[in-house]
């Protein structure tokens, strides 16, 4: 949407003198390439800014102004869409990024002409498809970079744009355009306002001030006033002490360089009537303020108090109009007779911009300059002269509450509702867009919606903002039905959607302007839909509506995102080559391009898990399934190109998007795109003429269609009634409850179990510290059942810093030794003497022995002496039974016994020159007590374990699911525990290269490749908890390949558990390719979520967002959702988890239901409805137990208007 600035610019350009010193500051500045980012001219009201910008924006890109005064000019979204467009038509490869980029054209964007203009417009609300912030940063930031050439910019009056009630303005905009390319530059106009000029200057800005008070500046502007004075002087009588030099002199000095002041000045002067004298001249006001206090003190002056009230009045309405208003309304505002205001009108003609051609009862007035307006309006610079801002608007607004709608004037249909949002009337507003101002509304606009949705967007934002004070205040939302209410009325206006052929018609037979017909074709709530219709109205819309409809076509083709199983890559050139025919030749141009490039990022082939097959399940199934996307795409382009005279087909455009290179494929496209013709297909006109009245009648009887959602409302309904209490996140017991359930039962596999030892130990750990004492008993039983012993050990250690003393006492004096390693470290003294009475009672000597070698290290003298005597003895033994046992305790064995049990190990382990070497538990032992050996015995121990592993003789035949895995997971914990050393990494490294050799080669059954390949996998992953770094990625990423690359089975809950609890961050993007019975994300550590959900937002993975949106990033989840597919993903997320958004602080909570109502408004009625149902936990904790009925109440609101 281009603004046109062009009777603006001529009306401030007229009697523009002088300022060259600034434009040759600014061409020096252009022709630096080392310029600041920002040419920023800085200056008073009335310095003559606007007068500058509109001299140079002939030489300007892309132009914006802003203006208070009308709400248009100063709308973010407005200010991007115009800004894009210009630089598209202006700069080729701009418009080429910009397809490529552009934002998601997804929801509600209002065009308001012909009576409405100068109306705060509902651009800003109605627009749900991203920020402000977001839609620049697609529609500009984007992709301007691809400009290499350079870019400039102009945007005047950028202080103005701080008006803009929203929380982004396009002063924010603009400054946080510092990262782009150098190439890319903005003239800056605004007043000097210190937090804005400051802004600008960190981000890189070279200022020049106009009228400034001191330096060289300060002449140069005094010259320019100078010269218009004296251009100005023949006009003038001049007393004879005053020459006209003096004249013009006493005059530029007074100004201080201000135009508009100089200006009022002069007429001041001329007003007087008789000849100008020296004491005039000093007896005037200085400063622009100062000409506006001295008018107002002249016209309240000795006996004109009764009469400046009357002015005062007349003053405050003007200060507010929306409009240019005729004395008629005037006085009706005013409550003034006529005659009154007429003479008031008089009074203040100097500053009132009208047309004295006009009769007199026609002539409308306007106050000339906004800085008049903010000076009236200012509580301290106005002193007693100030009105009330929100007075005036609440008396015009009173002067049209309560009648008929039907006998309201133009300006009240058109203004009502802006005058009570700037009096902070909210209730009356809420009050005001019920059924009879809609007919009202839209009867006057040939039943157009534009200014019924320009209505419904103030009732919002003013609802909004009355909550959003309410709940930062800790109170219940008051309004959040009537919120509600207008984004149900927005989402039913768009679910009534006109034909094409209709809207055709209405454009032509001019039923609605152009405008008209363009702001409701971009209702469409399908964005493919809303593409062709938007390219098939185009041809009967005037320049530059027509440009724009084209133009957004293309652009809204191009941000479509993926459905269902269609890749969003063909969905846009499904549409894409549906518009290239209607297209002008350059749109076709990039329409082909862009059409191009997204058929390259397709494929015919998608990996699925096709699963095994054949007898048995011995056979691979299908790895790929072949989907056709690139071929129906390039199908469809060159039957689209077909209709434009271009020959080749499908294959030629295959052997372009088959090039690797992209330097080459962007030259083959370049060859396609010179060889396309101008031949258009436009679409097929209606067979008879249709008159207005035929289309008046279409139109009537479409508006009364029913919209039919009557059981949809009804289901919402009694969902919503339903108050009872929300559930509650599950508390850590019950939780602790749910994983108990879902443990592998006894009957299950024992490979089942063992695959999710580590995912249950990781849950135990994360709930340990938040269970009730009367859970952990629970808890531990749970621990001790986990059937892999390392997990079941790291379980147990979680768990002891939070067992009651009681339980621990019980626990020790349990038989066996099983439970002292994981929590000696959290017994007391007293508790750890009575376990050393337990262990004396055992009465199976190694498990004793392994009882004391734990509890040695930390007791007390002399019990710890005690301990390592019964520990000597032991070792003494020349029974082979303690080679197990060893294994057991050797890490824990005090430094002087070390020797004695390697000692113990030389005896019975079998020779080093044997073929076979020592046995397993030797090799488990010793692994044990080599960080503790010195010369010769630690050399002697390396060269047994290194026999041992090369010779593999401490491994069963069968490798499996089973105890026999359990030496190599025991060596690597022992390793682990040693201290840094070559050593230990060339144990470790010998440990794990024979680990991946025999997972790689081990058989299963009868051989099948499918179930080795299965069982493979399965080892690979019960290695993973026992790897320390690097070899833990070494491991995990084999594993990833081998389900990635060869396995058509889809990996089962228990082992992608298993795999996500010991899966490093670096492999996220391979493991995001593995086909897994639950998505991986709902299993990974909490420091990898914030990791997972960047590779879901890069990848696309819709069940990786969601999984980690269960796990609790939802707030990161809602932005990454909204990246990924708009605002219809972003609901998604949203209704899943309305329970766990509910319990946000209100604040928070209350941001995330705004942007998912604007989110709502973009959907159809019923879709509205259904996500609605499960927003009850939102609503109750916003609104109160009276929010859901209130809701309620709205949707049957909205459904007797459109039923």
């Amino acid at each position: 949407m281009i603004l046109d600035f062009t009777s603006y610019l001529a009306e401030r350009a007229e009697e523009f003198t002088g300022r060259e010193w600034v434009l040759d500051a600014l061409a020096a500045w252009r022709a630096d390439p080392a310029g600041e980012r920002f040419f920023l001219i800085v200056g008073e009201p009335g310095a003559g800014k606007t007068a500058v910008a509109a001299r140079v924006a002939g030489d300007a890109d892309a132009v914006h102004f802003c203006s208070a005064r009308d709400r248009r000019w100063i709308i973010p979204r407005t200010f991007a869409e115009s800004v894009s467009e210009q630089l598209a038509a202006a700069k080729p490869a701009f418009a080429t990024a910009l397809l490529r980029h552009a934002a998601r054209n997804v929801t509600i964007q209002q065009t308001v002409a012909g009576d409405n203009a100068g109306q705060m417009v509902g651009v800003g609300t109605l627009v749900v498809d991203g920020s402000a912030d977001d839609a620049f940063d697609r529609l500009v930031r984007t992709p301007i970079e691809a400009v290499t050439e350079p870019v400039l910019l102009l945007v005047d009056g950028l202080d103005e744009s701080l008006a803009y009630p929203g929380s982004v303005t396009i002063a924010d905009l603009v400054a946080q355009s510092a990262e782009l390319p150098p190439s890319v530059r903005f003239v800056l106009t605004c007043r000097p306002l210190p937090d804005l000029v400051r802004m600008l200057r960190r981000a890189g800005a070279r200022e020049c001030v106009l009228s400034p008070r001191e330096g060289p500046g300060r002449n140069l502007a005094l010259h320019d006033v100078e010269r218009y004075v004296e251009r100005l002087a023949p006009d003038f009588d001049f007393a004879p002490e005053l020459s006209v030099p003096q004249f013009v002199a006493a005059v530029r000095d007074r100004s201080g360089g201000n135009f508009l002041f100089t200006r009022h000045l002069l007429f001041n002067l001329a007003q007087q009537r008789i000849p100008v004298t020296r004491a005039a001249i000093t007896a005037l006001p200085r400063g622009l303020d100062g000409v506006y206090l001295d008018f107002l003190y002249r016209l309240a002056g000795p006996g004109q108090r009764g009469r400046y009230r009357e002015i005062a009045a007349v003053l405050a309405v003007l200060a507010v109009a929306q409009q240019p208003l005729d004395e008629d309304h005037v006085a009706r505002f005013t409550g003034l007779p006529a005659v009154t205001v007429r003479g008031a009108l008089t009074d203040l003609r100097q500053f009132l911009h009208t047309d004295d051609t006009l009769p007199a009862t026609t002539r409308t007035y306007a106050l000339y300059h906004a800085s008049f307006a903010e000076l009236l309006l200012d509580r301290d610079r106005a002193e007693e002269y100030w009105v009330d801002g929100a007075a005036a608007h609440h008396a015009i607004a009173v002067a049209y509450l309560g009648g008929d709608r039907s006998h309201c004037d133009d300006y009240g249909l058109n203004s009502l509702a802006v005058h009570l949002y700037e009096a902070g009337d909210v209730g009356p507003l809420q009050s005001l867009v019920d059924a009879a101002w809609i007919a009202e509304r839209r009867s006057r606009r040939n039943d157009g919606y534009d200014g019924v949705l320009a209505d419904l967007d103030l009732a919002w934002r003013a609802a909004e903002q009355a909550d959003r004070s309410a709940v930062a205040a800790g109170r219940p939302a008051p309004y959040l039905a009537d919120e509600l209410r207008w984004a149900l009325a927005v989402a039913s206006v768009g679910t009534r959607v006109l034909p094409t052929a209709l809207l055709r018609e209405l454009a032509r037979t001019g039923v609605w302007s152009a405008e008209q017909t363009l702001g409701y074709a971009r209702l469409h709530r399908s964005a493919p839909d809303r593409s062709e219709t938007l390219a098939a109205l185009a041809p009967v819309l005037p320049e530059p509506l027509r440009g724009e409809a084209f133009l957004e076509a293309v652009a809204t083709a191009e941000g479509l995102v993926a459905a269902g199983t269609e890749p969003a890559a063909g969905r846009r050139v499904a549409v894409l080559a549906g518009l290239i025919p209607l297209l002008p030749l350059d749109l076709r141009r990039r329409a082909v391009a862009a059409a191009l490039d997204n058929a390259r990022q397709l494929s015919d082939q998608r990996r699925v898990a096709g699963g095994n097959v054949g007898h048995y399940g011995s056979q691979f199934g299908e790895l790929y399934r072949h989907t056709g996307f690139r071929s129906t795409a390039l199908d469809r382009i060159a039957a689209a190109l077909a209709q434009v005279g271009w020959s080749d087909d499908a294959a030629e455009l295959r052997r372009i998007c088959e090039l690797p290179d992209d330097a080459a494929f962007g030259e083959a496209t370049a060859g396609i795109l010179a060889r396309l013709t101008d031949i258009q297909s436009p679409p097929p006109e209606s067979g008879d003429a249709v008159t207005a009245a035929d289309v008046r009648r279409q139109l009537a009887e479409v508006a009364s269609e029913p919209i039919n959602d009557a059981e949809m409302r009804s289901a919402t309904a009694i969902t919503l009634a339903d108050n009872r209490p929300d559930p509650t996140d599950p508390t850590p017991a019950a939780r602790l409850d749910e994983l108990i359930r879902a443990a592998p039962s006894p009957y299950s596999a024992r490979d089942l179990s063992a695959m999710a030892a580590p995912y249950q130990a990781a849950a135990l750990a994360e709930l340990a510290g938040r269970l009730p004492d009367d859970a952990m008993a629970k808890a531990l039983d749970f621990a001790e059942r986990i059937s892999e012993p390392h997990a079941r050990r790291r379980a147990i250690r979680a768990l002891g810093p939070f067992l009651p003393q009681s339980m621990l006492r019980d626990v020790i004096a349990r038989p066996g030794a099983a439970l002292l390693a994981p929590l000696v470290d959290v017994l007391s003294d007293p508790l750890l003497l009575d376990a050393l009475a337990a262990v004396r009672e055992i009465s199976d000597v190694d498990s004793r022995a392994a009882g004391l070698a734990v509890l040695a290290p930390h007791l007390p003298e002399p019990q710890a002496g005690e301990a390592v005597g019964l520990l000597s003895e032991w070792l003494a033994s020349t029974d082979p039974a303690p080679r197990g046992a060893l294994g057991a305790v050797a890490g824990h064995l005090p430094a002087d016994l070390a020797a004695r049990a390697f000692a113990a190990l030389r005896r019975v382990a079998r020779p080093v020159n044997t073929w076979s070497g020592p046995d397993r538990g030797s090799v488990t032992a010793i692994l044990g007590l080599v960080p503790h050996l010195s010369e010769p015995d630690r050399t002697e121990a390396l060269q047994l374990i290194q026999v041992a592993v090369e010779r593999g003789t401490w491994r069963p035949r069968s490798w499996g699911f089973t105890d026999a895995q359990s030496p190599i997971f025991a060596a690597l914990a022992a390793v682990r525990a040693w201290p840094p050393s070559s050593d230990r990494d060339h144990v470790l490294r010998m440990l794990v290269d024979h680990a991946i050799d025999q997972a790689r080669t081990a058989r299963y059954g009868r051989d099948y490749e499918t179930w080795m390949l299965r069982y493979r996998i399965g080892l690979f992953i019960v290695l993973l908890p026992h790897l320390p770094e690097p070899h833990l990625t070494e491991v995990a990423d084999i594993v990833l390949r081998m389900i990635v690359d060869k396995s058509t089975d889809t990996l089962p809950a228990d082992q992608t558990a298993a795999l996500a609890a010991h899966l490093p961050a670096r492999l996220l993007d391979v493991a995001e390719r593995a086909i897994t019975a639950a998505p991986l994300p709902r299993f990974l550590p909490a420091d990898l979520l914030p990791a997972a959900l960047d590779v879901a937002r890069r990848r696309g993975n819709v069940d990786w967002l969601f999984a980690v949106a269960e796990r609790g990033l939802l707030a990161s989840c809602l932005t990454v959702a909204e990246e990924m597919g708009g605002p219809l993903l972003r609901l998604e997320v949203v209704t899943r988890h309305a329970h766990q958004l509910a319990r946000l602080p209100a604040p928070e909570l209350y941001e995330v239901w705004r942007a998912t109502l604007h989110g709502l408004a973009g959907l159809d009625r019923r879709r509205f409805l259904a996500h609605l149902r499960d927003l009850g936990p939102v609503i109750t904790a916003l609104a109160g137990p009276a929010g859901r009925p209130a809701v309620v109440r709205a949707v049957d609101a909205v459904a007797a208007i459109w039923p």
